[in-house]
């Protein structure tokens, strides 16, 4: 696998994201691995990279939760599918960079966003 790229806002990663309402089943791993968003990242005194993912999902947000639509040429140049798919907001998993959850992009998906 290549090296990860620099967490930076705006960076769509492959993770295993684990919704709050999984967590409070007691899951400890998200179900799926899906497109997520880089919101944020610091770098503590110690070195360490904190990370906050935001996920991306084809399930229309609930009227209670904060989205944004992904447009379809942002979609197109990640190379995702053509359905229709939001960001949301109001949920984010924090992690250390590089975490155990992240998985590998396929080839040509890594082509597109790394070129």
């Amino acid at each position: 696998m290549p090296p990860l790229p620099q967490p930076e806002s705006g960076l769509v990663i492959r993770y295993s994201y684990l919704w709050a309402y999984e967590a409070r089943r007691g899951q400890e791993e998200g179900l799926k691995d899906r497109p997520c968003a880089v919101v944020l990242s610091v770098k503590n005194e110690a070195g360490a990279i904190r990370v906050l993912v935001a996920p991306i999902t084809h399930s229309q947000p609930e009227s209670s939760s904060f989205a944004i639509e992904m447009p379809p040429a942002v979609k197109a140049r990640l190379r995702l599918d053509t359905d229709q798919s939001w960001i949301i907001t109001d949920e984010v998993n924090c992690f250390v960079w590089p975490g155990p959850d992240i998985r590998p992009v396929p080839q040509g998906i890594r082509d597109a966003i790394c070129p």
